[in-house]
């Protein structure tokens, strides 16, 4: 049956229709007696030629709209027009969970904060009885106010709190499927026994939210197959990949999480939802040590091996690794693992002028080009998409301030500034010694830059830069990319001569003469962990770094490839505590 606009169905009049299935259509409508509007559910036409499906089915709507849970789709009413049987919901503004994975995974906290917050809605509902069958990401709504638990359609009702019932059902289904045998449910996401054609337990449940989360978490299904025979013989003889091989990000305790709930046997799955949603607590307290941009703490290592966390965040074709580097005189560094993420969902905004990232990894600033020209953008990698900042068309080479709250660029000749939040931009100065060759800040309140003579500091309010370094009178010289060693111990720098050679260069405090540290190399940055970092054919190498005799110790180590080559610091950067973001071979900086 198809209703039109205006239709009433009792006191509820059709406003539009939102979708239709096998298990009736949906509605959104207007309640006249309590001007709100609702989710309006009109079941088969089966329902009236069954009286006593009908007193079941009204019994354990009942049921379930006693059901009083954050993360669940209120159920108001369940009524009769004619020989139209209809259901009465929360009407809910948002995207189902199933449109939002169409286009990739879900950052790790929001995926954890997901599942908690359904496997809760799971436990009220099982201590109530009633078991949903029919958990998938298109039962999953994601709105403004956290996730919702719906379609209640197949639930099956058993314990105390609908004593009587039977093994009956919420008979949204065809007649006769809950013959002995049968199957029902989703194929994707359903469990042995129900592929077997079992009662269907709490357990069943708790199967369908194990493949969930692995979806969420990775992006790709629990159990795939080309027809349904192999995927039937997937979900009963096949276990998936461990999450943490899919999603290197995610900490170690959700392959066990997942693991326990995709058991084949149920006995060996989690004794409860409310068990579950403990151990999803567990796993996301666990993964605070794993930043928003996929850092994750190192163990402790003996002897002089440090741990060093590095981790990427992805700017359209922007190379993103995450890895442990276990760091020796006598060991290699293990190789990383390279993640790729989008910094948008826009395919019309691509890089034009460089990438920052905050100290505390959790902001990356560019510089975004559009039909319409280039502005500086700042996405936070807890959020999906990035935003433009006003008035900063025409930036370059951005890089943030120590607490994170400014974003200094270059445009055309001048330093400006701007809040990271958005805001008006603040003139600097402009300069009078060429083009700006990238800059640091300093949190003694002055930013250090780099040009074609010399390296100059001014204060971060603007005013007169001055000179800090003696300039180099060979035909060409320049300083580019500064690097603030911490302790005012001195400064890195990338040293290109006029012949095109370049090298890595440190300023001692109190001198105005450079010495060289590393030769044909460019972009250097200092890391907390005693190393130096740097590009050099088209190779981000990292090596041990005594910031005391401000000299290299021991030889480099490749850590990333495919990094673009312009010998500017601002095709790459690195964070504070260790978050590496770089653009890949090809890009434009």
């Amino acid at each position: 049956m198809s209703l039109s606009a205006g239709t009433c169905l009792g006191p509820y009049e059709i406003v539009a229709p939102i979708g239709t299935g096998g298990m009736g259509e949906v509605y959104k409508a207007r309640d006249r007696r309590l001007d709100r509007t609702v989710a309006l559910k009109v079941l088969p036409p089966e329902f009236a030629r069954d009286p006593d499906r009908r007193i079941r089915f009204e019994r354990e709507a009942r049921a379930i709209a006693a059901l009083s849970h954050p993360h669940i789709c209120v159920l108001h009413d369940v009524g009769r027009d004619g020989d139209v049987d209809y259901l009465v919901m929360e009407y809910l503004e948002g995207e189902t969970l199933s449109n939002r994975l169409a286009r990739s995974a879900l950052a790790l906290d929001q995926a954890l904060k997901t599942a908690i917050e359904i496997s809760s809605a799971l436990d009220k509902a099982h201590r109530a009885g009633i078991v949903h069958r029919d958990l998938k990401p298109g039962n999953i709504m994601l709105t403004k106010a956290g996730a919702k638990l719906l379609d209640f359609g197949l639930a099956k009702a058993s314990g105390p709190a609908l004593a009587g019932a039977g093994g009956s059902m919420l008979a949204t289904t065809r007649p006769n499927l809950t013959a002995h045998g049968m199957i029902l449910g989703t194929l994707q996401y359903m469990a042995p026994e129900q592929l077997e054609g079992q009662d269907a337990g709490a357990r069943t449940d708790l199967f369908a939210l194990g493949a969930v989360l692995y979806e969420m978490l990775t992006g790709r299904k629990a159990f795939e197959g080309k027809t349904q025979a192999t995927l039937i013989a997937a979900i009963i003889g096949t276990n998936p990949p461990p999450v943490s091989q899919r999603q290197p990000i995610a900490p170690a305790m959700l392959d066990r999480v997942v693991a326990t709930c995709l058991a084949k046997d149920p006995d060996e799955r989690w004794e409860s939802a409310r068990d579950l949603t403990r151990a999803l607590r567990w796993a996301a307290e666990d993964s605070t040590s794993v930043d928003s941009t996929g850092s994750q703490a190192a163990a402790p290592r003996s002897g002089w091996s440090r741990a060093m966390p590095w981790a990427v965040c992805g700017v359209f074709g922007v190379a993103l690794i995450a890895a442990l580097l276990a760091w020796s005189s006598s060991r290699a560094v293990s190789k990383p693992t390279r993640l790729t993420l989008s910094l948008s969902r826009d395919s019309s905004l691509t890089i034009s002028g460089g990438i920052a990232i905050s100290p505390d990894g959790g902001t990356v600033a560019f510089v975004g080009q559009t039909g319409q020209g280039s502005s500086l953008y700042v996405r936070r990698l807890d959020e999906w998409d990035p935003h433009a900042l006003p008035s900063t068309d025409g930036a370059a080479r951005p890089f943030f301030s120590p607490d994170g709250r400014w974003i200094a660029f270059q445009r055309s000749r001048r330093l400006e500034k701007i809040p990271a939040s958005g805001g008006p931009s603040q003139p600097l100065f402009k300069s009078s010694v060429g083009e700006l060759l990238g800059g640091r800040w300093h949190s003694n309140g002055t930013i250090v830059f780099g040009s074609s003579a010399g390296l100059w500091r001014v204060s971060a309010d603007g005013g007169t830069p001055q000179l800090i370094t003696r300039p180099i009178k060979d035909g060409g010289t320049d300083y580019r990319s500064p690097e603030l060693l911490p302790g005012d111990r001195g400064i890195l720098f990338t040293l290109r001569r006029g012949d095109g050679r370049s090298s890595i260069a440190v300023l001692a405090p109190g001198t105005d003469a450079p010495r060289i540290l590393v030769e044909s190399a460019a972009g250097p940055r200092y890391l907390a962990t005693g190393h130096l970092v740097y590009v050099a054919e088209s190779h981000l190498f990292a090596v041990p770094f005594d910031i005391q005799q401000l000299a290299v110790r021991g030889g480099a180590t490749i850590v990333g490839d495919d990094v673009n080559e312009t010998l500017l610091a601002s095709d790459y950067d690195v964070s504070v505590n260790g978050s590496l973001v770089y653009l890949p071979t090809g890009s434009s900086a």
